[in-house]
């Protein structure tokens, strides 16, 4: 009997050391052959990250890896994509941590696809570079964003938006597009994992609630 993968978010891992595997690869080619851009929006562990990985194998023509499952025949293995993989795994505290973190995203690229870009100040900039070098060289481009590129990170944008600091947004598309005099009450909802009893989820909840109670200057009796 084979091994489960648990936990295992590599592709390549999981067919090198034998681990089960139930072959999507049919799936990830009908993606490919039909959308431009594809959401995934299903759950945390359900797979995202693996199937992510999946894809980014077959762009890169791994031909062996895929050895007597479906899309070995159905796949061009002549032709070889790059792939730009972008994973912010690790958290983002800060303005400053995000931009250092996009430069080391983008130089591992770089250096992956043997790219150089001449942009070294605006993250955003050498992005767009990187792109259109990798066209230019190959003239094809496949965007891998893993987990922790998600959800968490789209609402604390949103809260940043909502709540008016523009200053984080220079140079981007909606700065032009927001009336930034104009600032909402944002709601932060944080659920957590691991509640065991009703005293305890009446405790999460009214530190919750005074939390948003002190950042909205609001008192509730």
């Amino acid at each position: 009997m084979k091994k489960l993968p648990v936990g295992i978010q590599t592709f390549s891992e999981i067919i090198n050391e034998d681990y089960l595997y139930i072959d999507k690869t049919g799936i990830a080619c009908s993606l490919v052959n039909n959308f431009k851009y594809v959401f995934l929006s299903r759950p945390r562990r359900f797979g995202k990250s693996l199937f992510l990985d999946t894809l980014h194998n077959i762009f890169e023509g791994n031909r062996e890896l895929f050895r007597g499952l479906l899309i070995e025949k159905q796949w061009n293995w002549e032709v070889m994509y790059p792939v730009i993989k972008i994973s912010f795994s690790g958290g983002i505290d800060s303005k400053e941590t995000l931009r250092k973190k996009l430069f080391y995203i983008l130089n591992g690229n770089q250096k992956r696809l043997d790219i150089r870009c001449d942009e070294k100040e605006d993250p955003s900039q050498c992005f767009a570079e990187l792109l259109e070098k990798a066209y230019e060289k190959y003239r094809y481009v496949f965007l891998s964003r893993p987990r922790c590129f998600g959800k968490s990170l789209f609402l604390d944008m949103l809260k940043n938006i909502f709540e008016g600091n523009r200053e984080l947004f220079r140079g981007l598309l909606i700065e032009q597009q927001w009336n930034w005099e104009v600032t909402w009450p944002v709601i932060k909802i944080r659920f957590g994992g691991g509640i065991h009893s009703q005293e305890t989820l009446c405790k999460n909840l009214f530190s919750i609630l005074n939390d948003n109670q002190k950042r909205l200057d609001i008192l509730c009796d």
